[in-house]
């Protein structure tokens, strides 16, 4: 259960990310039926899982995180092996998005004092 839970918060904080990233692109604002708490906390999210990615890749010279998993856990029950796989693609999809709307919006000349739109 606790596997089922950090995948569909993971899941829902990189999906609220892109739409930011999204957003911000299309309209340099982000997206107003966002709560800004969640979406703060969404990028935080996102920034963690993330990190976690980058620093199991380093620790185990290169295994992913599903892979990591899949060797942790046990073969009965459910098989969560994809959705791991899924959660870290989703998440280092959101911090590259994060790159992309601030160039778009370095490149648009927008303001940036302070926090920007992503």
């Amino acid at each position: 259960l606790p596997t089922a839970i950090f995948l569909l918060l993971s899941t829902f904080a990189s999906v609220c990310t892109i739409w930011s990233e999204y957003s911000v692109l299309i309209s340099n604002c982000g997206p107003r039926s966002l709560p800004d708490a969640l979406e703060r906390g969404s990028y935080l999210s996102v920034l963690a899982v993330a990190g976690l990615s980058v620093f199991v890749r380093i620790v185990s010279g290169g295994q992913s995180l599903s892979e990591i998993y899949t060797e942790n856990t046990s073969k009965s029950g459910m098989n969560y092996n994809l959705y791991v796989s899924l959660v870290e693609k989703l998440s280092l999809l959101a911090i590259a998005g994060a790159f992309v709307a601030l160039a778009a919006q370095s490149m648009n000349g927008e303001q940036m004092d302070g926090l920007s739109g992503v």
